[in-house]
């Protein structure tokens, strides 16, 4: 276990140059039945010559590794520049990425590693098709000189090895020379089994720019002799708005391109119809927007352990995911991404009731309740309730501003 520590200006010439979970210049994996846990910790400044400049993490078949609470920031590698996740030989290893911080890490490039330059902020290669679990977690201003600026996830599919991502933020994120900006979704290393499995869930992408899919890019995969295509992520109740492509002389708006499941695939905000390039298209319980502009205010401390993307009172995201949803139930999560005392589904514009938000941040609306008109408070306080109601009486609850 690595707990409460500050890992910072180290170098490998190897992988893993801050940490190295799977010991070797070379990728050796973390035992069967080994558990490891990177908690409440910062990893800075560290450098790789080849993967995961902060964190190389490589396990095979019941291994686990989990990071929590912790802030991966300005580290460099050929790829994985924040971290690189590699699992081998079976679906009963794990891998979970918490309430944590990834930023302002480099993938250089440079190297013969296949995708190298590629993964800014995490490079993911699920060999074992282990469960993946990301949630209340940032990724910003992250580079790849390749693919996948803030995640380059390489997944696949069996039994239960889904990789999800729910409740957090890709903002800022470049995939310099090459696709997805936020987010590259594809097929694991090598491999062609198949078909890959990954739900993007309740979260914010807004920001990214790349070649192409500027916020997110899902592999165009089409296996001729299974006829099918064979990445064909699930992505619901999130934003992919605000993201752009790199154009040749000036952005322009590229939010979503390449193959994801249309069918499941609903209640999301993306940007305008000109840079959506996907296969088939989405349904009505989408919105298409006519710009690029999600309504969020800028990335910032909004309460919880990461930043995220509040949602202004004109977002077109306010109270306009499913009605259905319910708080804790089916898959919804109990609170947004900034975790406990921030609850899901709220009433975000006073019409209609409770309703979750599209997003990682649900916006609901600040209650004065039960407050009683002191004297000496309204001869302190000009600005009291005093001024509109009698003194002494109670004020009902009433709606005031969003929070």
């Amino acid at each position: 276990m690595i707990e409460r520590s500050h890992i910072t200006g180290n170098t490998a010439n190897g992988d893993g140059g801050g940490v190295n979970a799977g010991v070797g210049p070379d990728l050796f994996f973390i035992s069967a039945d080994f558990s490891m846990t990177v908690s409440d910790s910062m990893i800075t400044g560290n450098t790789a010559i080849g993967r995961g400049g902060g964190l190389l993490g490589s396990f095979v078949n019941g291994a686990s590794l989990s990071v929590r609470n912790t802030v991966a920031h300005d580290n460099t590698a050929d790829s994985g520049g924040g971290l690189h996740i590699h699992t081998i030989g079976g679906s009963q290893s794990s891998f979970s990425l918490v309430d944590s911080t990834i930023s302002g890490n480099h993938a250089i490039g440079g190297g013969s590693f296949t995708f190298s330059g590629s993964g800014g902020g995490i490079y993911l290669n699920n060999a074992s098709y282990a469960p993946v679990n990301i949630s209340g977690s940032t990724f910003t201003a992250n580079d790849a000189q390749m693919h996948g600026g803030g995640a380059f996830l390489c997944i696949g599919k069996t039994g239960d090895g889904v990789v999800i991502v729910t409740n957090s933020t890709f903002s800022g994120n470049e995939a310099v020379n090459g696709q997805g900006g936020g987010i590259w979704i594809g097929l694991i290393e090598g491999f062609v089994i198949a078909t890959s499995e990954l739900q993007l869930m309740h979260s914010t992408i807004t920001g990214n720019i790349s070649d192409e899919g500027g916020g997110v890019y899902s592999q165009m995969f089409y296996d001729t002799f299974l006829m099918q295509y064979m990445v064909d992520p699930q992505i619901t109740n999130t934003i992919i708005s605000g993201n752009f492509d790199h154009g040749t002389s000036s952005p322009s708006a590229n939010n979503l391109w390449g193959k994801i499941n249309t069918t499941l695939s609903k209640y999301n905000l993306v940007g305008p119809a000109n840079g959506i390039n996907i296969i088939g298209s989405l349904d009505s319980t989408n919105i298409i927007q006519a710009d690029n502009d999600p309504g969020l205010t800028s990335l910032a401390d909004h309460g919880g352990p990461t930043q995220t993307h509040a949602l202004l009172s004109t977002s077109p995201a306010l109270d306009a995911g499913d009605p259905a949803a319910v708080a804790g139930l089916n898959g919804v999560p109990e609170f947004d991404q900034r975790g406990t005392g921030f609850p899901r589904v709220l009433d975000g514009n006073g019409i209609g009731g409770p309703r979750i938000d599209i997003g990682a941040h649900e916006v609901g609306l600040a209650k004065v309740v039960d407050v009683v008109l002191d004297y000496p408070t309204w001869m302190r306080d000009p600005h009291s309730f005093a001024e509109v109601m009698p003194l002494g009486e109670q004020l009902r609850p009433f709606a005031t501003q969003n929070v």
